[in-house]
Order: structure tokens, then C-alpha cells, then sequence
């Protein structure tokens, strides 16, 4: 006997719990009902006037402005930004420019330095060959003045 409880009590339990399931579907279904009924129930409301209460009114014509200059304000901004990019594209071209013209100058410069040691070397080359050249014509004037004075002191011996 006492097994034939038992199983009794099982079923009771089994029963609760299926039907406690049934239930919260059942009443999510109607609150699901109810909130929709509730929404379309509502009549049609006019959206062309709307009633605010004057802060907040006064707030929303205030961000209106505020969003109107905001956008004039932005668009001035933007057409300082884009003129402001093409000054730096030009200035960039410029200092392009300026770089190259600083290395064609610093080419120069290091050709005319050669040129100028190439000059200098050749003019102390003339200068050591002018000096060498002076010392021999002082020689040949000193033999000639040695060789005239001979050939006087000769033909003054002659005579």
C-alpha cells in the first residue's frame, strides 16, 4: 500500500509543474494582448503642432539656432581647411624647390672651389716658373755683362 502513494503524490507534483508552466505562458500571452491592445487603442495625435512647456520650448529653439550657426560656422571652417591644404601643398612645392635650388647652389660652390684650386695651384706653378726664369735671365744678364765687359776689356786691348 504504501507504494501505490507514493506514485499518487508524483503525479500531484508532475501535474503542478506542467500547470504552473501553462500558466506563466498564459499570462504573458494576455499581458502581451493587453499592451497591445493598449497601443493601438490610442487615438491618431496631430504631429504637425506640438505643446511643449516654455523652458523646454525655449531650449529647443535655443539648439535650433545654435545648430544653424553651428553649420554656417562649420562650412566657413571647412573652406578655411581646404585653403589652408593647398597653402601647405604650396609651401611644400616651395620648400621643394628651395632644397633644390640649395643643392644646385652647393654643386656650384664645390665646382668653383676646384676651379679656384685648380687656378691657384697653376698660378703657383707660374710663380715658381716666373722666379726660376728671373734668377736665369739674371744669370745670362750677368754672363752677357761678364761676356760685353770681356769683349770691351778685348777690343780696348786690341786697339
Amino acid at each position: 500500500m504504501k507504494t501505490s502513494k507514493v506514485p499518487y503524490k508524483k503525479k500531484i507534483k508532475n501535474t503542478f509543474k506542467y500547470n504552473k508552466n501553462i500558466m506563466k505562458h498564459t499570462i504573458i500571452l494576455l499581458l502581451t494582448i493587453l499592451i497591445s491592445l493598449t497601443a493601438f487603442s490610442n487615438p491618431a495625435t496631430d504631429t504637425s503642432k506640438v505643446c511643449l512647456p516654455y523652458g523646454i520650448g525655449k531650449r529647443v529653439a535655443y539648439d535650433l539656432i545654435s545648430y544653424d550657426s553651428l553649420k554656417s560656422q562649420d562650412s566657413v571652417t571647412r573652406t578655411v581647411l581646404d585653403s589652408t591644404k593647398r597653402l601647405v601643398v604650396v609651401d611644400d612645392s616651395l620648400i621643394n624647390v628651395y632644397e633644390h635650388r640649395d643643392l644646385i647652389a652647393a654643386s656650384m660652390i664645390s665646382t668653383l672651389r676646384e676651379e679656384n684650386k685648380t687656378c691657384m695651384d697653376f698660378s703657383s706653378k707660374i710663380i715658381l716658373q716666373n722666379r726660376k726664369l728671373r734668377s736665369e735671365n739674371k744669370i745670362v744678364t750677368v754672363g752677357a755683362l761678364i761676356i760685353v765687359s770681356f769683349a770691351a776689356l778685348f777690343i780696348g786691348l786690341h786697339h
